[in-house]
C-alpha cells in the first residue's frame, strides 16, 4: 500500500515469502527522493508473538534511505517494512537548440 501528503510517501509493504528475500528498485517518476526512514520487522522464526513474558520478541529496526533518483531495497523474507520517503519535484530541464 501507498499514500502521499504533502512532501512524504509512505510505503507499505509485506514480503510473505518464508524463504526468499525480495529486491526492488523502487522509482517515483517526477520525483526525487531527498531521505527517509524504513521501520522493518522481519523474525526469524514465523511463530514469533508478543505476549506479557515477551514484550520485545519482535524488535523493529530503523533504517536511513539515502537520497537519489530511486530506492534499492531487499525486503527479507517474512517481513513487514513501512517506509516514510521524503521526496521533491524534479523539473524536466530540456536543452536548448542554438
Amino acid at each position: 500500500a501507498a499514500s502521499r501528503t504533502n512532501g512524504s510517501i509512505f510505503l507499505h509493504v509485506v514480503n510473505s515469502d518464508l524463504s526468499r528475500s525480495q529486491k526492488v528498485e523502487i522509482v517515483f517518476p517526477g520525483l526525487k527522493v531527498i531521505e527517509g526512514k524504513a521501520f522493518q520487522i522481519a523474525p526469524e522464526d514465523i511463530a514469533t508473538y508478543v505476549d506479557y513474558e515477551r514484550p520485545d520478541a519482535l524488535l523493529i529496526e530503523e533504517i536511513e534511505i539515502n537520497g537519489g533518483e530511486s530506492i534499492s531495497w531487499t525486503f527479507p523474507p517474512k517481513s513487514v517494512t513501512a517506509m516514510e520517503i521524503k521526496v521533491k519535484e524534479v523539473k524536466n530541464k530540456k536543452k536548448l537548440k542554438k
